[in-house]
């Protein structure tokens, strides 16, 4: 533990100094930060970024005079790669990526903005279940079903249902996959998942979870969340 912990420490001094050394990227050059980058600030505060929010860096003070005790890894410029290098024991060559579980494990994470009768929400993937039984509807030859829980935030000014269900998938083929009802009952799902029902009214500026279906044949991927704009 205390030596994660002052690998970590020299990782995020590496932080600090980014601004000062040629190792820096910059965002004026590529038009936006990767996700999970460590960020300098013009106004040299230190940031990290992701998920479109910046979270400001808390450094922890050397007073011991042990960062020089410690041999230098590799260059870390995000979150995944500070994993990546922790992960390898601080040997800077990179940890073995975990392979998904499931095609549909990669849209955890995933928002859009979507929209239908002139009102727009903000949604997000919060996890995922890849099955091929829903509520004792099972999905005929080699199809499956996506579960999808998401976060859904109403960003205009008035209540509005996703009455259109505006959201789609779309595969690494160019496949879209529509959210699919009848089956599954769309009553008996968000009673079984115990959540805000999509044909329900979101209130303006309140996040809430809801749940959405897709099915999907079992070699798609990689998925994409897509925001419809349905008489928007």
């Amino acid at each position: 533990m205390i030596k994660s912990r002052l690998i970590l420490g020299a990782l995020m001094a590496v932080v600090a100094l980014g601004g000062a050394v040629g190792g820096a990227r910059w965002a004026r050059s590529q038009g936006t930060f990767p996700e999970g980058a460590f960020v300098v600030g013009a106004d040299d505060t230190r940031w990290v970024v992701g998920g479109g929010v910046k979270y400001r860096i808390s450094f922890v003070t050397d007073d011991a005079d042990l960062l020089p005790g410690l041999r230098e890894g590799a260059v870390v410029a995000t979150v995944a790669e500070a994993q990546a290098a922790l992960g390898a024991g601080g040997s800077g060559a990179p940890a073995p990526a975990r392979a998904p579980a499931n095609p549909a494990e990669s849209l955890v994470g995933q928002r859009v903005r979507a929209c239908n009768y002139g009102v727009d929400f903000d949604i997000g993937v919060a996890r995922v279940e890849w099955t091929k039984t829903v509520l004792t509807n099972t999905a005929a030859g080699n199809g499956m079903w996506i579960v999808a829980i998401i976060d859904v935030t109403n960003a205009s000014n008035k209540a509005e249902a996703l009455t259109t269900r505006p959201l789609q998938l779309r595969d690494g083929r160019g496949r879209e996959y529509n959210v699919r009802e009848y089956p599954p009952d769309p009553v008996d799902l968000f009673r079984a998942y115990m959540v805000h029902a999509p044909f329900q009214n979101f209130e303006p500026g309140i996040t809430e979870q809801s749940v959405v279906v897709f099915q999907v044949p079992d070699d798609v991927g990689p998925l994409t969340l897509v925001g419809r704009r349905d008489f928007c």
